[in-house]
C-alpha cells in the first residue's frame, strides 16, 4: 500500500522473488507524471531505486537494485494502481 500526501509518497508492501515473498518499505516523491520510489527490503538488505511513469491506473518504468555485498543490477517493472478500501 502506498500513500500520497502532496508530492510525498510512502508505504509498505511485499515483493515476490524466486518463489518467496519479502516485506518492503517505500519512500519517494512525484513530479508531474513521474514517480521516484525507493523500495527497501530490510531482511535481505536490498534497495530498489525506481523511476516510474504514472497514468491513471498504470505504472511502468525502470529500477536499479543494490545489495549489501556491493552488487547492482537493473531492470524494468510495471504495475497497477487502485484506490484504498475505506
Amino acid at each position: 500500500m502506498l500513500v500520497q500526501n502532496r508530492d510525498a509518497v510512502f508505504g509498505r508492501g511485499s515483493i515476490s522473488l524466486a518463489g518467496g515473498f519479502s516485506s518492503l518499505s517505500a519512500s519517494g516523491w512525484t513530479a508531474k507524471d513521474l514517480l521516484y520510489l525507493d523500495l527497501v527490503d530490510v531482511e535481505a538488505m536490498m534497495l530498489y531505486r525506481c523511476s516510474l511513469t504514472m497514468s491513471k491506473d498504470f505504472l511502468s518504468g525502470s529500477y536499479n537494485a543494490y545489495d549489501a555485498q556491493g552488487r547492482s543490477w537493473s531492470g524494468t517493472l510495471q504495475g497497477s494502481r487502485r484506490a484504498m478500501d475505506q
